[in-house]
């Protein structure tokens, strides 16, 4: 027995081949993160006071009122390379400035890591750095001062229990999930 096959039914047939094999990679893309990697991935969305509060802080920035030292952060996307803002908490420690993440692996930490050309804006004033992330041991006195100048703020997006009074090693273990990076200026 012969069987007829129309053009049309070729075509889609590929389509159908071609979707199965996408659909095959994603799943074993995603199947073959780690827990690890799954975990940094993810962040867990900002709620309504937050966001609120975030958007004063951004409005405030950019026509340069300085809510508790906060500025906006612009950065370069990593995938659209369309420039994105943020209000974040530079920290002048040690005659260097720092910037922490204290939601985590956040959209601005990826694409500064991408591109670490960074700009701290606050009204008309723009000041351009190059970002260096800061790892173990040496960002541990950075964490400290950021949790004492900042914790009233940011203190909700730590593991409970970690504060400025926290020891050396329980900081340095959470350094790994809330990024610190030095600011060089350019």
């Amino acid at each position: 027995m012969v069987a007829i096959v129309s053009g049309e039914h070729k075509r889609e047939q590929r389509s159908c081949d071609w979707l199965a094999s996408r659909l095959f990679f994603i799943v074993r893309a995603v199947l073959s993160k780690t827990q690890e990697e799954v975990r940094i991935m993810s962040v867990p969305p900002l709620d309504r006071s937050t966001r609120l509060f975030n958007a004063v802080v951004k409005r405030l920035s950019r026509v340069g009122i300085s809510a508790f030292g906060a500025k906006e952060l612009v950065v370069t996307g990593r995938k659209t390379g369309q420039r994105h803002s943020t209000p974040v908490n530079p920290l002048p420690f040690e005659g260097h400035l720092y910037l922490v993440a204290p939601r985590g692996q956040t959209q601005w930490v990826r694409n500064v890591r991408h591109d670490p050309r960074i700009t701290l804006r606050s009204g008309r004033t723009e000041a351009s750095y190059r970002a260096h992330e800061v790892h173990d041991a040496s960002a541990v006195p950075v964490m400290r001062h950021y949790m004492q100048r900042w914790a009233w703020e940011v203190g909700k997006f730590f593991p409970e229990g970690v504060s400025a009074r926290s020891t050396d090693a329980e900081l340095a273990a959470v350094v790994a999930d809330h990024p610190v990076f030095r600011l060089v200026e350019e």
